[in-house]
């Protein structure tokens, strides 16, 4: 329930604000047995600063121990005595320039550029006609330009331009080869191409008078996707399985927000954002408000609602054989696709001499959400066509976080319960079902200690296993099943070296030290002849115990 300063999202935010340095160089650099990393920092005088952090690995190349426990362990299909060897490369750079002309102005450059290859190659027992092989490549690059500038001590302006564009391409070729006779091989296979483009513009500005912090802003999000999808199967007699989507959508918004001290004890804030786009040319107004009381200087209660409309969704599409997929999506002529969440956010925090609690309860309901759903169409020559439905969906729950400073020693304790539930008009014959996040509990545990150069910490997770889809094919209805429970304890130890001109960091974590198994998701794919359907089920698993070895150096 975030205040109306930020919008075009009906979920968290995360905002991320880069480092600047105009003090001293910097460089730090860590390896470990999966990639290296590197992150440097220069000051030129004390106007300019240029900061860049590149990351990359080199388990495909170098393969260690850890590579071949991925290989041996990450992806196991018990039903059908088989397994899975995934491969993942990956790489990413970021570079700031920070110009700070005077104390009441900053100017800074962001620019970045990751790529993602993914692959699985599936191997089931011997003599079997099944085989499968993924692959899939991501790429993500952008640009982006800020300017912070003060009028006075209380009036404060930001105005942020960027362009940010994201490729991913992915490919499934899967079946089953010829019998012994050379007859009766069926394949499939599925590829996919989805791009999405995005231009910002946004000025904001806030002005302190009193008790009283006046907010406004206005800018436009110019939002691009591109989707192809194409599947070829000889099963059956259909015959071509294929989306073709091109889309193009301006979002304008302004918005107006008051926050006011209306005592020492007792805050407000009230706030109305309006956004209007060109495919419908609608307005939709958002109104959004908080208050915080102070019940002492150590504890607040607070209360958070608001009305959130969401544009651009990465949204399902099911399949004929029940698949699930995430592909960004854009509303059609008729809104179908805008999403409109109501939430309430009622909390209690406390911090006193190093403890400190934090309770959330929250509730959410969106309506609007989107799904494609295959339908097969036609008489003589079947296909399939891809039919949005409407739905909605429900989330509520608790949240709570405990941690106690004591000594040498930090105590952590988190735990959520909650409920997430979707509905859709076609699927599930109408009735809500469990959402795939949908997971009932969640609890993480955390131990550390600190010693002069000595760090110790232990980490306990548990949470639900969440449903997943039963896959049947042939049009068959769809059951859910629910996954165990994941539970993993961690146990990590570092020693910090001090020198001269850098100071070196060397440790060991071991995951999973109880060796559980942890399925973390099942996938299906579905393949028939002429003799009958089947259903290969594959579970995808967590890393079993594991032991990992890394170092770090920092100049400066």
């Amino acid at each position: 329930a975030f205040d109306a300063t930020y919008g075009e999202r009906t979920s968290g935010i995360v905002e991320l604000i880069g480092k600047k340095n105009y003090y001293q160089p910097s460089l730090d650099l860590s390896a470990n047995l999966l990639n290296v990393n590197a992150v440097g920092e220069v000051p030129l005088g004390k106007v300019v600063s240029v900061s860049a952090a590149y990351r990359k690995s080199y388990a495909d190349q170098w393969e260690n121990y850890i590579y071949k426990r991925i290989l041996a362990q990450s992806v196991i299909s018990e039903e059908d005595e088989g397994s899975v060897f995934p491969s993942v490369r990956f790489d990413d750079l970021n570079l700031k320039l920070s110009v700070k002309p005077s104390d009441e102005q900053e100017i800074s450059v962001n620019a970045f550029q990751s790529n993602d290859l993914q692959n699985k190659d599936f191997i089931f027992k011997e003599n079997s006609r099944f085989f499968r092989e993924e692959e899939a490549d991501s790429e993500n690059r952008g640009i982006s330009g800020n300017w912070k500038f003060r009028i006075g001590q209380n009036w404060q302006h930001h105005l942020n331009v960027g362009y940010n564009e994201l490729y991913r391409n992915s490919w499934s070729l899967a079946g089953m080869g010829p019998n012994s006779q050379g007859k009766g091989g069926k394949e499939e296979l599925d590829s996919d191409n989805n791009s999405l483009k995005e231009v910002i513009m946004n000025w904001s500005t806030s002005l302190k008078t009193g008790n009283f912090t006046h907010e406004f802003g206005m800018g436009a999000n110019i939002d691009q996707v591109f989707y192809l999808y194409l599947a070829e199967r000889s099963t059956g007699n259909i015959q071509v399985d294929s989306i073709n989507y091109d889309s193009e959508i301006a979002i304008l918004h302004a918005y107006f927000q008051e926050k006011i001290r209306l005592s020492e004890k007792l805050h407000i804030r009230a706030g109305l954002r309006v956004n209007r786009e060109d495919i419908t040319n609608q307005f939709y107004f958002q109104p959004r408000a908080g208050i915080t009381f102070h019940i002492s200087p150590s504890a607040e209660v607070f209360y958070a609602a608001g009305i959130y409309n969401q544009f651009l969704s990465r949204i399902r599409k099911i399949d004929s054989n029940g698949k699930a997929d995430l592909v960004w999506m854009l509303p059609d002529e008729n809104g179908l696709g805008v999403l409109k969440a109501q939430q309430h956010v009622l909390g209690f925090r406390f911090e006193k001499n190093g403890f400190a609690i934090d309770l959330e309860s929250y509730y959410k309901r969106t309506t609007g959400r989107l799904n494609l759903f295959a339908e097969v169409s036609g008489k003589k020559e079947k296909f399939i066509e891809y039919v949005p439905h409407p739905g909605e969906s429900e989330n509520y729950g608790i949240d709570a976080m405990f941690h106690y400073k004591q000594g040498i020693f930090t105590h952590m304790l988190a735990y959520s319960l909650s409920k997430s539930t979707e509905q859709f008009e076609v699927f599930n014959g109408g009735e809500s079902y469990p959402s795939f996040d949908d997971q009932p509990h969640r609890l993480r545990w955390t131990e550390m200690a600190r010693y002069k150069n000595w760090v110790w910490a232990t980490n306990v997770t548990y949470y639900s296993g969440g449903p997943y889809l039963m896959a049947e094919g042939d049009g068959a209805p769809s059951e859910f099943g629910r996954l165990p429970y994941f539970a993993q304890a961690d146990f990590s130890m570092i020693k910090r070296f001090n020198y001269k001109f850098f100071t070196m960091s060397t440790g060991v974590s071991l995951l999973n030290v109880f060796d559980r198994r942890n399925v973390l998701g099942v996938d299906y794919y579905h393949i028939s002849d002429n003799t009958g359907s089947y259903s290969v089920r594959t579970d995808i698993t967590a890393m079993r115990f594991t032991p990992v070895f890394f170092i770090n150096l920092k100049f400066q």
